[in-house]
């Protein structure tokens, strides 16, 4: 379940209180996916669990993307909480997501999403057209557990960084990546 609450605090004696109006239930019930690793006896334990969270910050996309266990993509909608789009991406659970820096809008390209799994891959998505994969890369030989926009002062492009559970880093350019 991932929920989210607009919080309203109180200085002068510290205490919150949720403000249920603004409520907003992201994903409550992942019960119509099939889980791929469900066991003989019909448990389904990892079915859906949340394992990477991003918030894209662009002013004009505000977005919640998702990773869950079974290796699908949930990305909601920041402000309505309604489900933008859902696409089984990977062959195993993602292990993280993340956006492309705001301060790289480019007219040539629109917001990407990164993500990286279990399964080996880091794979890049266009979030301004509906989450469609652009590119699969499948350049490690183990889970790749960590992805990273890196930007650099010197150099106009950016950098993905993917780390693997080996210990094997990489480094690639964007620009290059997607031409």
């Amino acid at each position: 379940t991932l929920r989210r609450w607009v919080v309203n605090a109180h200085p002068k004696d510290f205490t919150c209180k949720v403000n249920e109006d603004k409520m907003g239930l992201l994903c409550d019930n992942f019960d119509h996916l099939k889980n791929k690793n469900q066991k003989e006896d019909g448990a389904d334990d990892e079915l859906g669990k949340i394992r990477a969270i991003r918030l894209c910050k662009d002013k004009d996309l505000k977005h919640i993307a998702c990773g869950d266990s079974c290796g699908y993509l949930w990305v909601f909608d920041a402000e309505t909480m309604g489900l933008v789009s859902i696409n089984e991406t990977h062959q195993n659970e993602i292990l993280g997501c993340e956006y492309t820096p705001v301060s790289d809008f480019r007219e040539k390209r629109n917001q990407i999403l990164a993500t990286c799994s279990k399964d080996h891959s880091v794979k890049l998505f266009d979030a301004k057209e509906n989450y469609e994969e652009i590119k699969s890369i499948h350049d490690h030989d183990s889970a790749v557990i960590g992805i990273k926009f890196v930007e650099d002062e010197k150099d106009p492009d950016i950098k993905l960084v993917s780390a693997d559970a080996k210990g094997k880093v990489s480094i690639r350019s964007i620009d290059e990546e997607l031409n």
